[in-house]
């Protein structure tokens, strides 16, 4: 800090730092200390034992508890040489709201290997995420994390910012704006007036300046018409659609530069259909707005995001969707409006907060296969999927399943059915008559009851129904001479059952291994 270094941090207490098992309350905010602001990045010096920003009395401060340490807290701009980097001391149970109050700004932002960004609840600990980030990477001497922790190129793994980033680059592709100066139609009767345009998805939006929020938007799809440039104006695009009757929107630029760059981004909209949008990886909490003007998307990939989807409003204007990929999100549920999707064929709900099956897939008629591994579903009612007669492939992989309740219901309609690594310890399908091939492996399976009509393929290895060498090459034999001679058959070892009704006579692979 070289003469410019603060006082000791000192605690609610009185004593040097906020102490680490102190509850979280509003008062310990105070310990928080920001050390230096507009300070370059100390490359690959080590912060406690190099001199960089922190001074000897804070060294000895952090040197006294390994719970302690220093977040880095950078602005937007990073991408310049000199970072707005505030430098916070805090303890691993000091939450963002503390750090926030003591910065000033409404919001915290974490970044993950220059990936996604989130915003941090205001109940989350900056500096415990630092370290379990680390205690991930495999250390576990306590000091160890503490000094890397104050390592300032860690940042480049994990790094907290006071503002949202945004790339304008990726912006300015999405999304054209600006205020100018048009003319409706190509004749000479229609006067030039000032107007708001919008180059959004596949259409050019027109509306008044005073009401471009509330008042009428003339929508101009442009996917198959053509850009015509007006010899008679200077920087003057004429915006023509392919649908008849649909009106020409002349639009006059302020200079060359703002013409090109609508030239280039309007060209490739009118020679392109934009029937793939991937947004996945984008950090997003909602679908963008401008997605609702695209009529023609047909494969949506939104995967990897922090989408809730709790205003749906908009969605039911993307008809012609067929694919929509949300995997990686942060669902509990879905909005019925999806529904209203008929095209809608694949929809991927892994890996997000859901405990049952949406009841909006009995609306979606052309989704055959159910995607939802890696939720926290802990029960499943096979008469839910008797609802839902499209489905033809189940994956409930990585759930919390303990039970799949059966029905008297004979579902004929699904095919493939998969519960890897969850936690049941029966399980019965035979009311799945056409059920073709069975994943159950990783379970805590004790009985296992099938049909075996249209089995083709069992796999439950790494569960309590493996068998001894013997049961199971008598179990092989029985299968193999039970063709011509529908039947129910038993398996019994110990407390193991595998019960099949009707023979087999279509299964080619088995696998029942330790």
């Amino acid at each position: 800090m070289d003469g410019q270094r603060p006082g000791p941090v000192v605690g609610p207490n009185g004593e040097g730092g906020p102490e680490p098992n102190r509850p979280n309350t509003g008062a310990r905010g105070a310990a928080v200390r920001v050390l230096k602001r507009n300070m370059k990045r100390s490359g690959s010096k080590n912060c406690l034992n190099q001199k960089c920003c922190l001074g000897s009395r804070e060294k000895e401060w952090l040197r006294e508890d390994p719970s302690r340490g220093c977040v880095y807290v950078y602005g937007t701009d990073h991408t310049s040489s000199i970072c707005d980097l505030h430098v916070v001391l805090c303890t691993v149970d000091t939450t963002a709201s503390e750090i926030l109050l003591s910065e000033g700004t409404d919001s915290l932002y974490v970044q993950l290997n220059g990936d996604l960004v989130r915003r941090l609840e205001p109940e989350e600990r900056p500096l415990h995420i630092i370290y379990k980030y680390l205690s991930d990477l495999g250390f576990r001497d306590t000091a160890r994390i503490q000094e890397e922790a104050a390592y300032s190129d860690l940042s480049c793994m994990i790094r907290f910012y006071n503002e949202k980033p945004s790339s304008l680059e990726q912006l300015d592709r999405i999304l054209l704006s600006g205020v100018y100066n048009v003319r409706k139609g190509k004749t000479q009767l229609h006067k030039w007036a000032e107007r708001m345009v919008v180059l959004c998805g596949t259409c050019l939006i027109v509306s008044s300046v005073k009401d471009c929020q509330t008042g009428k938007m003339h929508i101009l799809p442009l996917v198959g018409g053509k850009i015509e440039e007006v010899k008679r104006r200077p920087h003057c695009l004429a915006f023509c659609s392919s649908e008849a009757q649909a009106p020409t929107y002349h639009v006059s630029f302020d200079s060359a530069a703002e013409y090109q760059r609508w030239l280039r981004q309007a060209t490739k909209v009118v020679s392109q259909r934009l029937s793939t949008v991937d947004l996945s990886c984008q950090s997003l909490k909602e679908i963008p707005e401008h997605l609702f003007y695209c009529q023609d998307i047909t494969n949506l990939n939104l995967r990897h995001n922090f989408l809730q989807l709790d205003n749906a409003a908009g969605v039911t204007s993307l008809s012609s969707l067929q694919t929509l990929n949300l995997d990686g999100n942060c669902l509990t549920s879905l909005p019925e409006e999806l529904g209203c999707l008929q095209q809608l064929s694949c929809l991927g709900l892994s890996f997000n907060n859901l405990n049952s099956i949406p009841p909006v897939f009995e609306r979606l008629g052309s989704v055959d296969k159910l995607c939802m591994a890696g939720n926290r579903m802990e029960s499943l009612s096979l008469q839910t999927l008797y609802n839902m007669p499209h489905l033809k492939s189940v994956d409930l992989r990585m759930n919390d399943l303990t039970q799949v309740i059966g029905t008297l219901e004979g579902i004929d309609n699904v095919t493939q059915f998969d519960v890897r690594d969850n936690q049941l310890t029966a399980l019965d399908l035979r009311c799945l008559g056409n059920l073709e091939q069975l994943h159950c492996e990783r379970n805590q399976l004790k009985e296992l009851i099938l049909c075996g009509f249209s089995l083709r393929a069992i796999y439950a290895a790494s569960n309590r129904t493996s068998l001894p060498p013997q049961p199971l090459l008598l179990l092989c034999a029985v299968i193999c001479t039970l063709t011509l001679h529908p039947c129910l058959f038993f398996i019994f070892v110990e407390l193991t059952l595998v019960n099949v009704y009707l023979t087999p006579s279509q299964l080619v692979s088995l696998d029942l291994s330790r």
